[in-house]
């Protein structure tokens, strides 16, 4: 399936007539928990590959990721990719390297100027990374000139936790 579809509303108990949680309350509840980080929730999550058998395609992988509105303050959005998801890089056929982000974007119609793309996140290869969009940086790709095939030392992971784990040791002095 791949990216699921962002819940934008909670119908609670599938009555019609419940109002549920509002996207607004369930974006505010995200972006507290993380106090506005944008990250992925765990070391291998949304990780850029290369394939298996050398080829002009990476691999993100599954995973999930938290990733703070451009849309509104005091919001974040919650992705989740349940497979493996590829993407064509295409071929560097000048005489000096090309480089590529891989970033996951998210849309949503309830503000102007979004396309209506029913809630799904998507994974795109863009040139520059894109001003005033929601989304989160997965990695960059240098493909230097005159190359079609990626190769794994050619991606450059651009991730960050969410949440790192961090382990302090608060001990009172008596």
């Amino acid at each position: 399936m791949a990216f699921q579809r962002i819940g934008f509303q909670n119908r609670g108990n599938g009555n019609p007539d419940d109002e549920g949680v509002s996207a607004d309350v369930v974006r505010f509840a995200f972006w507290a928990s993380t106090s506005g980080a944008t990250g992925v929730g765990q070391a291998g999550d949304l990780r850029v590959t290369a394939t298996a058998t050398p080829s002009g395609s990476v691999y993100v992988q599954r995973g999930a990721a938290i990733i703070e509105s451009a849309f509104t303050s005091s919001q974040s959005y919650a992705v989740m990719n349940d497979a493996a998801v590829q993407v064509a890089v295409p071929a560097n056929n000048s005489a000096s390297a090309v480089t590529w982000q891989v970033i996951v974007r998210v849309f949503d119609a309830q503000y102007p100027g979004e396309p209506d793309n029913t809630g799904i996140p998507s994974v795109l290869l863009v040139g520059a990374l894109p001003a005033g969009q929601t989304y989160i940086h997965l990695a960059t790709i240098t493909m230097p000139a005159n190359t079609a095939i990626v190769a794994q030392s050619q991606i450059a992971d651009r991730r960050d936790m969410v949440n790192p784990r961090r382990k302090t040791d608060n001990r009172m002095a008596y």
